[in-house]
């Protein structure tokens, strides 16, 4: 049996979200095993955006997130969901990209069209090289867009 890329996220979620949480560690050090690295004091928060400025999903982003993720470690999905949107520059920014991702099923009327919807654009993200770097991990754009659904989602973002 071979994983699907969506079961390797799920698998990876919790792998991904411990290296963000832990830090790299990657890095210059001294002969005393620290590193030598400039701590930031805090990373900049995702964004502020609101809810209503993304597109409505007929069948619900919270209900096609919680079918797509299916049994994932959904702290670890909003980990990376977070640190993925750390990298836009604004709320507009934000919304337009995660807009992306929330269009082309929010007329659906189906779960399985909506998840091999956005199955094939993960497919598609890989084949255009439409990758982001979160942690270390190579995500489809797409992959990252739902993280971000999903940590807005969780953090009192009514999302329709």
């Amino acid at each position: 049996m071979t994983t699907t890329r969506r079961q390797f996220l799920i698998g990876a979620a919790s792998s991904v979200a411990t290296t963000l949480l832990v830090g790299s560690g990657c890095g210059p050090s001294d002969s005393e095993g620290m590193s030598k690295t400039k701590k930031q004091d805090k990373p900049e928060p995702p964004p502020d955006i609101d809810p209503t400025e993304l597109p409505e999903a007929e069948l619900g982003l919270d209900r096609i997130l919680d079918i797509f993720f299916e049994d994932a470690n959904m702290e670890g999905i909003r980990t990376i969901g977070k640190e993925y949107l750390r990298r836009f520059d604004g709320a507009e920014v934000a919304v337009e990209t995660l807009s992306q991702t929330v269009e082309p099923i929010a007329d659906l009327e189906e779960m399985e069209e909506a998840t091999t919807t956005l199955d094939e654009s993960i497919t598609d993200d890989f084949a255009g090289l439409e990758v982001v770097d979160v942690g270390g991990w190579q995500l489809a754009r797409t992959e990252g867009n739902l993280c971000g659904l999903a940590y807005y989602l969780d953090n009192g973002e009514a999302l329709s």
